[in-house]
């Protein structure tokens, strides 16, 4: 018996874990958890639990659901771009005004006195 099935010579298939391009479902998907991130961007999920830095939005989810943090589609696909040296600049520049704003708040409190 012969196999009628027609295949994909693409070199990756919608669902194959190796896909880096979200299938249509996704695209209707609300949330990703850290797991399913890593899945699609074809990274270690420990190395990323070991570094936040290298998480989606430096590791500052858009939500919790369930008890996991969780991102949006568009956070994620924007950080799927994003190389390890991307997401580390991208850190350094938020605790750069994360302490900028930290200063502010503690001379404005000087002030008051």
């Amino acid at each position: 018996m012969e196999n009628t099935q027609k295949h994909d010579n693409s070199g990756t298939a919608p669902g194959d874990k190796n896909c880096r391009e979200p299938e249509a479902t996704h695209q209707k998907k609300i949330w990703w958890n850290l797991r399913q991130c890593c899945e699609w961007k074809g990274i270690s999920m420990k190395t990323t639990q070991n570094r936040r830095v290298l998480q989606p939005n430096c590791g500052k989810p858009d939500g919790i659901v369930g008890g996991r943090r969780v991102w949006r589609l568009s956070t994620v696909q924007k950080w799927v771009q994003q190389t390890d040296d991307d997401l580390t600049w991208a850190a350094s520049k938020m605790d750069q005004n994360n302490k900028k704003g930290e200063n502010d708040a503690q001379g404005d409190l000087r002030g008051t006195t």
